[in-house]
């Protein structure tokens, strides 16, 4: 909806317009807070599974990013994040990993990563590896959405 603003003339002969736009902006307000709730999950969360989860309910929940959409080549190979099934996610190729969908890094949970030149901490998981792979996928994600409405909001405020 392009934002209209909200003088006299426009309260009077675009009433239902103003009207609109305000609830448009409660619901918009109240998104973002959704979001940074949505935030403090992923941060939380330990377990990709469960991540894989979060996933579907950020995107059930309108917060839609090509950071965390569905692509045939990339890392959640599907066509519909709200169906997707963990054998479609695939993470890895980072630091020297190969590519592996979630079943088989559940099946290297206790894997240590090892000596390597990426400095990291020889005895760190493989799996929280990939585990802070799709966290920071979903946080790019839905920190976009979260820019694209305070900047919607910001607009709206200057015309109001």
């Amino acid at each position: 909806m392009k934002i209209i603003r909200e003088n006299i003339i426009n309260k009077i002969f675009r009433s239902k317009q103003v009207t609109l736009q305000r609830k448009e902006y409660r619901q918009v307000s109240q998104s973002v807070g959704d979001a940074e709730d949505f935030l403090n999950a992923v941060r939380k969360c330990d377990n990709l599974i469960r991540m894989l989860n979060l996933h579907k309910l950020i995107w059930q929940n309108g917060f839609h990013d090509k950071a965390i959409a569905p692509d045939k080549y990339g890392v959640f190979r599907t066509e519909n994040i709200t169906t997707m099934k963990p054998d479609e996610v695939f993470l890895g190729n980072i630091y020297g990993l190969w590519t592996f969908p979630i079943p088989d890094w559940e099946n290297q949970r206790n894997a240590l990563f090892g000596a390597n030149g990426f400095g990291i901490n020889p005895g760190t998981t493989v799996y929280s590896v990939v585990l802070d792979q799709y966290r920071n996928l979903l946080i790019k994600g839905l920190n976009n959405v979260i820019q694209q409405k305070k900047e919607w909001m910001e607009e709206y405020k200057k015309k109001s």
